[in-house]
């Protein structure tokens, strides 16, 4: 259900520039980094320092190349899509490293605890 949403909120997004495909930005392309920052932002990518910073250059990168798209520079706005997606995707990850690291940590205490009880 999360993807699905995840996919409609990127399709809905992407259809005021639906007309930038002529300057060489597919609607699809749009897309792909706003499913990925909804995903970081999901993951919980604003609770970690760094997680938080990839997650705010890939959202200002998104924002400059829907500006770059509308001034007809489909080149640079694909570069600079592609530079979301990375950002984006790097925040997420990050954010799942933090939400392992705190499970592993979580687990390892109950393993503590149980050793220590009689």
């Amino acid at each position: 259900m999360k993807c699905v949403s995840l996919i409609c909120v990127g399709f809905l997004s992407a259809l005021p520039l639906a007309g930038c495909a002529s300057t060489g930005v597919s609607s699809e392309k749009l897309a792909a980094p706003q499913v990925r920052i909804a995903s970081a932002e999901e993951a919980g990518a604003a609770e970690n320092p760094t997680a938080a910073l990839h997650l705010k250059l890939a959202n200002d990168s998104l924002t400059k190349a829907k500006a770059l798209a509308r001034d007809g520079q489909g080149e640079r706005a694909n570069l600079t899509l592609d530079r979301a997606t990375v950002d984006a995707e790097l925040a997420l990850e990050l954010a799942r490293l933090d939400n392992t690291r705190r499970e592993a940590n979580t687990a390892m205490d109950e393993i503590q605890k149980m050793r220590r009880a009689p």
